[in-house]
């Protein structure tokens, strides 16, 4: 199943690349499918084949980096 989190915070190519690296440093490289800016400062991560568990540590994870947060 493929989910979209949505992700106030992201403005730059940049953010994208912190958001990925930090993604892939912890197991989620084959389940990243996108990750993209949207307007207002916000941007959106596509991930696919991940349980409710994946999901629930991918939204910490972000929460995790400074000035990063999952709406």
């Amino acid at each position: 199943m493929k989910k979209t989190i949505k992700v106030n915070g992201m403005h730059c190519n940049a953010c994208v690349m912190l958001i990925q690296m930090e993604l892939e440093e912890n197991g989620f490289e084959e389940n990243v499918e996108s990750i993209n800016l949207l307007e207002d400062n916000k941007g959106e991560v596509t991930v696919a084949n991940i349980s409710d568990e994946d999901e629930t540590k991918i939204i910490s994870l972000i929460n995790n980096l400074d000035n990063y947060e999952v709406i």
